[in-house]
């Protein structure tokens, strides 16, 4: 099977838009509304709604491709939007002149991971069930 085959774009895109649709502004909102040493209800459910939004988009690119790799996209698309959103984040964070705290990263990373299973799992449960995308 080769690279190209081996990947539906189309779904590896609509995975990673529905994440950036619904998580970069949570991650936004708090960033922006709480410090790093909030322990507040409201930061934690921002976080829980954050991973929740990589949960859907895996889930979106887990149903939608048509490569019968449901796992395999739904963490490509879950580590790529991680990846790009972190990368974002860091510069700004950087440039502001404040440091990156690699520990939080990884634990993020770690539960994002997470995240893209169980959205792999939900989209492939649709899909054995014969619920398949309409393109």
């Amino acid at each position: 099977m080769s690279r190209s085959d081996r990947w539906d774009p189309a779904a590896l895109r609509d995975g990673g838009t529905t994440i950036a649709i619904f998580a970069v502004p949570l991650a936004v909102i708090g960033k922006v509304a709480f410090d790093e040493n909030d322990r507040s209800g409201t930061a934690t459910l921002l976080a829980l709604a954050t991973i929740a939004a990589f949960v859907i988009g895996s889930g979106v690119s887990a149903w939608r491709q048509e490569r019968d790799t449901p796992l395999s996209h739904a963490l490509v698309v879950a580590m790529g939007s991680f990846a790009a959103i972190q990368a974002v984040f860091a510069v700004i964070r950087l440039a502001s002149g404040n440091s990156v705290n690699l520990g939080r990263i990884v634990v993020s990373f770690v539960l994002t991971l997470g995240a893209g299973l169980i959205g792999g799992f939900l989209g492939s449960a649709l899909r054995s069930r014969g619920i398949h995308a309409s393109r």
